[in-house]
Order: structure tokens, then sequence, then C-alpha cells
């Protein structure tokens, strides 16, 4: 039997965001699906994180403009405006509101 590592991304383009105190974010969870055959097995990660785009969101903002769309970590942290601990955030800070 071969094993094959296979792992997804999932996402889509919105046009009208959510934000994040101005910021345009995502989330990312973490999700291991051992079976989908019954009984389907699924372990979800207690934490994940949440990062925000280095420059506050506009719908006027060039669509070039990278730090205003993308949430990269490896392209955000070479604009000035990038702050490790205002743009990347642990999901469970974000989600109990211990965050200021």
């Amino acid at each position: 039997m071969v094993q094959r590592d296979t792992s997804f991304v999932v996402q889509k383009y919105i046009k009208h965001p959510a934000l994040w105190e101005d910021y345009k974010f995502d989330f990312r969870i973490y999700v291991l699906i051992t079976s989908v055959i019954d009984p389907m097995c699924i372990f979800l990660f207690n934490d994940g994180l949440v990062r925000l785009a280095s420059e506050k969101y506009s719908s006027s903002a060039k669509e070039n403009d990278a730090y205003v769309h993308l949430t990269n970590y490896s392209l955000n942290k070479k604009n000035e405006n990038f702050d490790d601990n205002v743009h990347k955030l642990s999901l469970a800070d974000v989600l109990s509101g211990t965050l200021t």
C-alpha cells in the first residue's frame, strides 16, 4: 500500500469582505480527517491563527495593493507598518474577546 500526503487549501475571494478593525483577515483552522467512511473521524485542533493584512481595507483601494488585500505573513512582514503582535493573532484570543 502506498501512502500519499494530501492537503487542501479551501478559499474564495469575497468582494465585500468582513473586516477585523478595518483590516482584511483570514482564519487558519486546523482539521485532520482520518476517515470519511463510517465511522467518520475528524479532529479539530483547539487553536488556530488569525492573520490580518498590514494596511487597512478600503473599497477604493487599488486592486494591486497587496498589503491591503492579502494576509500572507511572508508578504506583509516586509511592510513597514507590519507588527507581529497586531497582524498575527491566536484564534483562541480573538474568539475569547481577550484582545483589546
